[in-house]
């Protein structure tokens, strides 16, 4: 299953929050902390390691700050989550850690799957992904699901 952590979470808000600023404008980390309720020391920590990898810029001084230097569409999920030293997909039988591997039917499926979303997701764009918004109409179809399927899991 695809989990975003908090750091991935994060380092989402802080692009978006950047991608959104007019060119020259500068943002402080403790500025993104206090507008997004971030811990500061986690986006002190992400902003280094995405201005380390010329994602974004700094400057020092009293106007000094981040900003964007890659334009968001040039980046994708899987990017993020590799510059941040995450795993994109947790799958035991992917890392071999599964305890039935010997007995499975499904290993090569859920492994196709695995392949297929990865790939979906280099070619998904962050800027894709952070304009998107999903219909409420939607919305309302997954809770139903959510909801459908944590009844069916308190039958068992």
């Amino acid at each position: 299953m695809i989990k975003l952590n908090k750091k991935i979470e994060y380092s989402l808000i802080i692009l978006k929050a950047l991608s959104q600023k007019s060119v020259g404008e500068r943002t402080s980390a403790r500025e993104l902390c206090e507008e997004f309720s971030i811990p500061f020391d986690t986006a002190s920590k992400i902003m280094q390691t995405l201005n380390n990898v010329q994602i974004v810029g700094s400057a020092k001084g009293p106007k000094g700050g981040y900003y964007l230097i890659k334009p968001l569409n040039e980046l994708s999920l899987t990017d993020l989550f590799s510059i941040l030293n995450e795993k994109f997909l947790s799958l035991e039988c992917i890392e071999d850690q599964c305890q039935i591997a010997s007995s499975c039917n499904i290993s090569k499926p859920v492994k196709a799957l695995a392949f297929f979303i990865e790939n979906y997701f280099k070619e998904l764009s962050l800027e894709e992904i952070l304009q998107f918004e999903v219909p409420q109409d939607y919305i309302g179809q997954i809770t139903n699901l959510n909801n459908t399927a944590e009844g069916v899991k308190n039958e068992y």
